[in-house]
């Protein structure tokens, strides 16, 4: 590899087939879309974490109006980036309760 080269790691976690609830009933697709979106929130909490620590100051103040739209769509990111490819949490949060 070429010193300097950015490497890409795409991602490749998803909830495995036998995870996922097919023909568990409604408590385990509640189950699943509950740890689901339990890894949202902890990724909306990393994106908020992120954007506080962007320097506020620049060219154009940053007002109130713009900070509450930047959390809203934080939000919605990190709905859309669990629904669509778990980082594993929700798989092992699942795993865990389900055997409860």
């Amino acid at each position: 590899m070429r010193k300097g080269a950015m490497t890409t790691i795409a991602p490749t976690i998803s909830a495995p087939s036998t995870l996922t609830p097919t023909s568990g009933g409604t408590r385990d697709e509640a189950l699943w879309d509950a740890c689901v979106e339990f890894e949202g929130l902890l990724i909306a909490q990393l994106l908020r974490t992120v954007h506080d620590n962007l320097p506020m100051e620049g060219l154009i103040p940053r007002s109130d109006g713009e900070r509450y739209f930047q959390e809203m769509l934080d939000g919605e990111y990190a709905k859309e980036i669990s629904r669509s490819n778990p980082a594993g949490i929700a798989v092992m949060l699942y795993q865990q309760v389900r055997n409860l």
